[in-house]
Formats: structure tokens, C-alpha cells, sequence
């Protein structure tokens, strides 16, 4: 829709059209949400010995209180960088590969091969969460996110290469995203577990916190892409930048994982069930 919209109201008004599909497509979206249903929110099933002290407990958290924990922020931090990783070399690819020669259809089949890799990998990445957990799930991503670097490294122009390295390297980009924010979204859920109540806006705060964050990554990547002297130096100068954003990723991922287990040892006289959304590893104790 977006090659066949974009000069319906002509040279002077380029792409206006896409941006009016835009918003058709996003008025169909809100009235296909409207026929969804979403079972009520229940609080979880306490132990009858603990029930007592964990509900009353759990009543005295605020909202507050759990946003301002390593807990709340992770997940943030992971899913605002799968995003800002993501999106800083799909949103300039079909400018560096025009400046590069290579044709609108080429650039154009290089993004819908990165759409393929954003959401295919979802039959698969739920069940990698589901049996290792969010944080494998997020090294897993962070594999990928190194990958595409490594890829992207080696693209070139068309006289000099083909659009293999190109396609790759958002195919990678993107099986690292539909990773790294699936991880992020299950292992938000633990912050609000003991308390339901607060689940709508724990969820709302996490979304405008990411967004806020992967928002600026994005917006900078045109300046940064000039900044580098565009064409092939712009790009790889976007791909740098992706690396150090890689590394932040690893480091909040590897931060986690030592302080997971650090807790594990300090839990082991009264050892509590594993952790879906983290993928807690079972110490194997017997009782």
C-alpha cells in the first residue's frame, strides 16, 4: 500500500498518502481490538502458610515501590535496546542501500526479509522462554545482535558485492529483537506477581519508558548515518553504534544473571519456587 499511496497527491505532497494508510490501517487495528476479551485479573494462589503475612504484604507495595527496583528496570532496559538495536539499521537500510546502488526492489525485498525474521522466530521463542527462561532467551538475542554487527560489517556496494550481506544482517537483527523483547515482555510479569492490582500500570509505565528510550535511539540514527559521511562509512559508523548498544545489552544481561544467582544462595534455607519469567535454574535440593 505504501508504493501505491505515496504520490496519490502528487510531487508536492510526497508520501502523504502513506502516512493517510498509516492511519486507515491503525483505525482497522483499534476496531479489531474492540471484538478482543481479556480474562479478569486474579491474584495468585498463596501457600495457606504464608497466606496471611504475603497477602498483607503485598497489599502494602505501592506502584512506586516496584517501579523503582532492579526487577522493573531490566525488563525495561532490555526491551527499549531490543528495540533501539533493531530499528537504528532497518529504519536507514533503504537509504544506505540507495546510496550504495542498489534498487528501490533490492532494498525493498531486504526489509521484507527483516519482517520475516522480526516475527517467524515467535513459534519458537515463546518455548525457549517457556523451558530456559527470559534471561536465556536474552542471551540468545544478544547472540543474534552480535551476528548482525558481524554481518553488517562486511556489506558493500553493488558493483563491489550482492544484497546477501545486506539481507542477512536484518534477517539476524530481527530473530534478535523477536527474542530480546519477547524475554523483556515475560520477565516484566514477575514485578507485578505478587500484585495483579498493579499489573495496568506497571505494563503502561514499562511501555512509555521504552518507547521514550528506543524512540531517541531511533531518531538519532539519520544524524549519526550523516555524521559517519553517509554511504557505506554512515552505515558502518549506524553499525558501531549498534555494537556499543549490543554490549550494553550483554552487560544488563550478564548484571542479572550474577544477581539471580546471588539470591539463589541467599534463599537456600528457604528456597521459594523458580522463577518462569526469569528462568531461575532449580537448585536441585531435596526436601
Amino acid at each position: 500500500s505504501a508504493a501505491g499511496t505515496r504520490d496519490i497527491f502528487g510531487d508536492d505532497l510526497l508520501y502523504l498518502g502513506v502516512f493517510m494508510m498509516i492511519a486507515v490501517w491503525n483505525v482497522l487495528m483499534g476496531l479489531c481490538v474492540l471484538f478482543a476479551s481479556f480474562p479478569a485479573v486474579t491474584a495468585p494462589k498463596k501457600n495457606n502458610l504464608k497466606s496471611s503475612s504475603s497477602s498483607s504484604d503485598a497489599n502494602d507495595v505501592s506502584l512506586f515501590s516496584l517501579i523503582w527496583t532492579v526487577s522493573f528496570w531490566v525488563p525495561v532496559s532490555l526491551a527499549a535496546l531490543s528495540w533501539g538495536i533493531m530499528a537504528m539499521p532497518m529504519s536507514i537500510v533503504r537509504v544506505a542501500m540507495g546510496e550504495v546502488g542498489f534498487t528501490q526492489r533490492q532494498s525493498l525485498l531486504a526489509i521484507e526479509l527483516h519482517f520475516l525474521g522480526m516475527f517467524a522466530p515467535g513459534f519458537v521463542s515463546g518455548k525457549v522462554i517457556q523451558r530456559w527462561g527470559g534471561l536465556v532467551a536474552s542471551a540468545i538475542a544478544a547472540g543474534f545482535f552480535t551476528l548482525t554487527v558481524v554481518t553488517n560489517h562486511f556489506c558493500s556496494g553493488e558493483e563491489d558485492g550482492t544484497t546477501a550481506t545486506w539481507i542477512l544482517g536484518l534477517v539476524f537483527v530481527g530473530i534478535g529483537w523477536n527474542f530480546g523483547f519477547a524475554a523483556a515482555t515475560v520477565l516484566l510479569t514477575s514485578v507485578y506477581a505478587d500484585t495483579p492490582e498493579h499489573k495496568v500500570k506497571i505494563q503502561a509505565a514499562n511501555d512509555l519508558i521504552m518507547f521514550f528510550i528506543a524512540g531517541g535511539i531511533i531518531v538519532s540514527t539519520g544524524y549519526i548515518y550523516e555524521g559517519g559521511g553517509g554511504d557505506l562509512d554512515g552505515w558502518r559508523t549506524v553499525n558501531w553504534t549498534v555494537l556499543g548498544l549490543t554490549g550494553v545489552f550483554v552487560a544488563i544481561v550478564a548484571g542479572e544473571v550474577l544477581r539471580q544467582r546471588r539470591r539463589k544462595q541467599h534463599q537456600q534455607e528457604s528456597p521459594e519456587p523458580a522463577s518462569y519469567a526469569g528462568g531461575d535454574i532449580e537448585d536441585g535440593s531435596e526436601e
